[in-house]
Parts: C-alpha cells; structure tokens; sequence
C-alpha cells in the first residue's frame, strides 16, 4: 500500500537527519565551553529553548483534492500526517514529512494521493508556537486496486505549536500539497489536528 511505503520512507530519511542535527553541539558542550572563556551561562526565563534535538509528530484530519481547482471541484477526503527529524536550531526545523489525502471512490475502491517529503519547518519567533512549512520530494497517486502514477510531490503550510507539557504540543495545521504527474497536476488542500513532541 503507498501510505505505508510512504511513510516508511519519510521515517527512514527524517531519522537520518534527527541524528545529524543531534550531532551538534549539546547545552552541556556550550556551557563549557563558556565556562572556559570565563563567561557566565545564567539561564534566562525569555531565552528558555522550546525547541531542542530531536521531535516527531503526526495527525489526522480532512481535506479537498482535485486534478483541478481544488478550492472549485475539490473533493472531500480524509487526511493524515507523519514527520519526524532534528533541531537545526531555534528557529528551524528540519526532517521528513509523509501526508496522505484518501477518499472511496466506489466500493472497494479507494483514491489516495501521497506526498513524501523533505521537510523545513521555520519559526519566526523563539517563544511563539507559529511557523510555516515547506517541503519538496515524491508525489503520488493511487486509485485502489488499479493504476498508479509517481511524480514530484511539494508542499506549503503553516501551523501552530500549543504547548501543553514540557515537550508536548498540539498542533493544527493547514498545508496545500501540489503534485506534478506526467498528465495531470492534482493539488490538495489539509486541515489537520496532531501532537507534536520537540
């Protein structure tokens, strides 16, 4: 099935970048290496990181999709969300994203158009859990059981980060997915609720 291929790729890919961005210097690295310099590393309140290592998250929601105007002719389907990867630092995160859009179309056949991406996530503020989404990679259809077509898969979104623990958030999300097919340009749009851990 291509959602769980899918998936496993953006896994796979995203780990891959969680582990070289925790390759970076650690707090404990950095406080050394101010205690060498005889500086001082007073934690701030205001200064306190959100955002650290390695995070993962995903969600489940609805959408409309068409090989047209999407907001015109778009048809409503479900929608689901998996990505994962590493902290490039307060500001911008950066991993692997698979998003999902299905619909049944008749009995025992399903529509399903799969994006598998590589994912940069960009706060605008340190503090605040807003950021904007972009991500370029594999694009996919797939009309169950029957034909199938793969191209190049892109993505925009934006979202909001509502902590309610130490490292957990929710998460809306409204992302458009854009997919380039050798004869057609099918475009999605997603509304999508999801937990988040940084």
């Amino acid at each position: 099935m291509v959602v769980k291929t899918g998936f496993a790729y953006a896994a796979a890919f995203a780990a891959s970048v969680a582990l070289f961005s925790l390759g970076g210097a650690s707090p404990a690295s950095a406080q050394a290496h101010a205690h060498a310099e005889g500086r001082s590393e007073a934690p701030q309140e205001g200064a306190r990181k959100l955002r650290n290592g390695f995070w993962i998250g995903f969600g489940f929601g609805g959408g409309l999709s068409s090989q047209g105007s999407v907001l015109s002719d778009g048809q409503r389907g479900g929608a689901a969300y998996f990505r994962l990867g590493g902290t490039v630092n307060q500001h911008v995160l950066f991993g692997g994203e698979a998003q999902v859009w299905w619909r049944e179309t008749s009995p025992g056949s399903d529509l399903e158009r799969v994006n598998v991406t590589a994912t940069a996530l960009v706060y605008p503020s340190v503090t605040r859990g807003l950021f904007f989404k972009g991500g370029f990679g594999v694009g996919s259809v797939e009309q169950l059981p029957g034909a199938s077509s793969t191209g190049v898969g892109t993505t925009l979104g934006i979202g909001y980060d509502f902590r309610l623990g130490n490292n957990f958030y929710i998460t809306p999300n409204l992302d458009f997915l854009v997919q380039f097919l050798e004869n057609s340009t099918p475009s999605s749009l997603l509304f999508t609720l999801g937990a988040t851990w940084h």
